[in-house]
């Protein structure tokens, strides 16, 4: 459910990020990573040298990221998928359903979801593949600026600002709003969009975002969180289970990311992370320090630090 777009831009939280990594060997020990996303059992990233290295659950080998050299990389439930230099997508994990068979030819973005990816031609048409049990891979004609992968659906914007969406509308996901959007971000059971006003809005799954202008929206699992321009945070949705994953703590922020299942994440003013909701294999006790940004996938999270 990572969403890029044709100019590397992320919405909210789930974002262009980097991370030192500690490579193996004593050639790669000097690497450092230009972008990271975090999926639902493990994580990739693309390093200054343009190789992927994956870490995380192996089982399905959406760990086992292919040589060569890629600009961009995006993670899901059981995919990963990387843009490589020459603008070709490669996929890997299991390929139960043809979510490894990405098409040929050029690509601007990819966004992957649960088990199916999306990419975005230089054209603007977008083009999915892999798991449609719901449609999710059906993806409309036409042309669009930002493709998001969610979990059995996914939306676009059109260069006009309206935002349409195809897959699974059990919780109706799909039924985007009319009216002018500047960003939409795919999540689980629900999509939220952000208006050009910097107003918020969501459909779906429990979905009624406050009112009021904001900066950034990140949606999540079960959860959505947005970015006041004073720096305040705000998370609806889903609480069950008195997870806490709604009450975002006061104080001032720079940017948040909804995490797939359990937790929230923040980057305050001062560069530490600030986590939230259910603490699960201590996915909410972020490191001490100083972090430019963060991304929280379903029992982890991952910041660049400064």
């Amino acid at each position: 459910m990572r969403q890029l777009t044709a100019s590397g831009w992320l919405i909210g939280a789930l974002v262009a990020l980097a991370i030192a990594l500690a490579g193996g060997a004593s050639a790669q020990s000097s690497e450092r990573a230009v972008a990271i996303s975090v999926g639902a059992d493990h994580a990739c990233a693309v390093l200054d040298s343009g190789r992927i290295e994956c870490w995380g659950n192996p089982i399905a080998g959406q760990t086992a990221a292919p040589d060569g050299v890629f600009s961009a990389v995006s993670t899901g439930a059981g995919l990963s998928c990387g843009l490589r230099v020459s603008s070709a997508i490669e996929c890997w994990s299991s390929n139960y359903y043809g979510q490894t068979d990405a098409p040929g030819g050029e690509f601007s973005a990819v966004s992957v979801g649960w088990q199916h990816a999306c990419g975005l031609r230089p054209s603007g048409m977008a083009e999915c593949w892999g798991n449609n049990d719901h449609g999710q891979t059906d993806a409309l004609g036409g042309a669009f600026t930002i493709v998001s992968a969610g979990w059995r659906h996914g939306c676009g914007l059109r260069p006009s600002g309206a935002v349409e969406c195809w897959g699974s509308n059990e919780f109706g996901q799909t039924d985007a709003p009319s009216g002018e959007f500047s960003a939409v971000h795919a999540g689980g059971s629900h999509s939220c969009g952000l208006r050009s006003s910097g107003a918020v809005e969501c459909w779906g799954y429990l979905t009624d975002a406050p009112g009021g202008e904001f900066s950034a929206v990140s949606a999540g699992g079960y959860h959505s969180c947005g970015l006041r321009p004073s720096g305040a945070v705000e998370c609806w949705g889903d609480n069950a289970g008195g997870e806490a994953r709604l009450i975002a703590p006061s104080g001032m922020f720079v940017a948040v990311s909804a995490g797939r299942l359990y937790g929230t994440c923040g980057v305050r003013a001062d560069g530490t992370i600030e986590c939230w909701g259910r603490d699960w294999s201590d996915n909410i006790d972020p490191p001490s320090g100083s972090f430019s940004a963060v991304s929280a996938g379903r029992f982890r999270s991952c910041g660049l630090r400064e």
